[in-house]
């Protein structure tokens, strides 16, 4: 597939946009998958490095890869997340919501949500109104629809405890 090289946005991630489309769901979730993928390994290493050298510039590395990939799995929108889990079901789009807005009321996030949630609430209700969308993204088989929520899955949980892992060892610091 034709992509643009990745555009850093700091603090935030990198975005890359296609050139040319994926011929199916699944091939689109399977895209939007290897970013979190190769973050997560690069915040891995990052943890890695920390063991072997104890500079806490790397464990801080770690733990905002580890934060940034985690928060881009929420699958609400054009966040890897929604990308990855559409072809799973409309319905994640609306449990991406609900993690959004509770992270907001929490304010545990950022007012960035209100721009995700401005720009993603019209994917999400396009979704409910056009049943040939939905019914193209659940086209695919069934094992592999359900092999990328696993993965998605598989990689949130990971993600969840390296980060508590990472959070627990930076306190140590900071006493």
């Amino acid at each position: 597939m034709q992509a643009t090289a990745p555009i850093f946005i700091p603090f935030v991630g990198a975005a890359i946009f296609q050139r040319s489309h994926p011929t199916d769901p699944i091939k689109q979730a399977q895209i939007g998958i290897a970013g979190p993928i190769a973050g997560t390994l690069g915040a891995t290493a990052a943890l890695v490095l920390f063991g072997s050298t104890h500079w806490v510039g790397f464990l801080i590395w770690a733990y905002y890869g580890f934060l940034i990939n985690l928060f881009n799995l929420i699958p609400f929108g054009m966040l890897d997340g929604g990308w990855i889990l559409a072809p799973v079901s409309k319905w994640v789009q609306v449990a991406g919501l609900a993690v959004l807005v509770g992270l907001f009321i929490a304010q545990l996030v950022s007012p960035l949500v209100i721009i995700l949630f401005i720009i993603g609430i019209p994917m999400v209700i396009q979704r409910f109104r056009d049943r040939a969308l939905d019914a193209h993204l659940t086209s695919g088989p069934a094992a592999a629809r359900y092999a990328m929520g696993a993965a998605w899955l598989a990689l949130v949980v990971y993600l969840a405890f390296a980060m508590y892992q990472a959070d627990t060892m930076l306190n140590a610091f900071v006493r």
